[in-house]
């Protein structure tokens, strides 16, 4: 970096490949990973089968609900029925007895109401588990790698980020470069600034690129900014990822 600056020095940041979009897959807490279905590396399609979910709870729910639902609907029948007997029975009733009858009628139709939100409550939860049930199996929103397979705890990366995903899906369009920065330098980068890329274990394989995205919201502590050459003050402060664009991801590998 800062090349053609005249002042002879060049700063150097190690970095990573990555891909151009990455898809954080989140388990859903309130359900249980039955099968996982894919591998650490492997190669996936968008709408490959990823891990399905425990459907025994929910099928067992499921079928407690639609008995549920059956009884609610007999006890509206029910109550229809005898809503309706008491406005016959009103009709044909003496006048000193309509009042009461009128009053039965009104308290045995807010009772029919309620039950009705019952039912159509009871109408929401089968909805909700059935489709738990279909949507058992989660497949992959995009073509790529799976890059990590979590199990629900946390992980890191080469860069001291955790990652709390599931699973992570690694695109297989573009690469990036990620580098860091300590808050000591950060002031050295600017956006739109040209970079050369070097291979770790190759320096005569390069390539251009340009840092894109500066990520000054998501500070880490604990962690140097990735430099060839530190001190222990810069060990204590915090760092930022920063991105660069290339012209070309030729022979790089993530």
């Amino acid at each position: 970096m800062n090349l053609g600056s005249g002042n002879g020095l060049l700063n150097r940041f190690s970095g990573v490949v990555e891909s151009q979009d990455t898809w954080k897959v989140q388990q859903n807490t309130e359900k249980t990973v039955k099968d996982i279905l894919v591998e650490e590396g492997q190669e996936v399609q968008a709408g490959t089968p990823l891990f399905t979910y425990d459907t025994d709870k929910f099928q067992t729910d499921l079928e407690q609900a639609g008995l549920d639902s059956e009884r609610i609907n007999t006890e509206i029948e029910s109550m229809k029925s005898n809503i309706a007997q008491l406005n016959k029975d009103k009709k044909s009733a003496p006048k000193e007895s309509q009042a009461t009858l009128q009053l039965q009628i009104r308290e045995a139709e807010l009772q029919l109401r309620q039950k009705e939100y019952e039912a159509k409550s009871k109408e929401v939860e089968i909805g909700k588990l059935q489709e738990n049930i279909n949507n058992a199996t989660v497949t992959s929103e995009i073509a790529g790698i799976v890059k990590s397979i979590n199990n629900g705890t946390a992980s890191g990366d080469p860069y001291g980020e955790q990652d709390t995903s599931f699973m992570t899906i690694l695109s297989t369009g573009a690469f990036r470069i990620k580098g860091k920065v300590n808050e000591m330098n950060i002031g050295g980068l600017s956006e739109n600034t040209a970079v050369l890329v070097h291979s770790r274990v190759d320096d005569s394989a390069v390539w251009k690129g340009t840092i894109t995205k500066i990520d000054r919201e998501n500070a880490e502590a604990g962690n140097n900014n990735g430099m060839y050459a530190s001190t222990d003050s810069m060990s204590q402060t915090s760092s930022y990822p920063f991105y660069v664009t290339l012209e070309n991801s030729d022979n790089l590998m993530l």
